[in-house]
């Protein structure tokens, strides 16, 4: 089950079985580690992102990945939504056929984007 939730995760780009073998691990090796992730999940995080959206003063960047199979892009939009609707300084980004996992799989695109947006800042 854990390589399943972890291939999720990874989806669409390939991960090395090695790879995933080492995210299980470290997910089994720490007991924390799940049921922080299943509280996390359940709780709804983009539900909590919107009740606090308009009062985070910091610049947001939302980098999505379009074939992210965990957080759906409409919820993520929303929130970039609602932070513009209340004046807030929010971007937007949509990697087409990324996954979840962007800091990973998209590490330099990603570093990139957050350097030049603390850069403007």
């Amino acid at each position: 089950m854990q390589r399943r939730i972890a291939g999720t995760a990874y989806f669409p780009e390939a991960v090395s079985p090695e790879r995933l073998e080492r995210d299980v691990d470290t997910m089994m090796s720490a007991p924390r580690i799940l049921p922080t992730m299943a509280r996390l999940a359940l709780s709804k995080p983009c539900v909590d992102l919107a009740a606090h959206a308009a009062t985070i003063g910091a610049p947001t960047l939302f980098l999505h990945g379009s074939s992210d199979r965990l957080v759906p892009e409409h919820h993520a939009r929303a929130v970039h939504q609602l932070r513009v609707g209340a004046g807030r300084p929010s971007s937007f980004e949509l990697l087409s056929g990324a996954g979840h996992m962007l800091p990973i799989t998209h590490a330099e695109h990603v570093a990139s984007r957050y350097r030049e947006m603390l850069a403007s800042t």
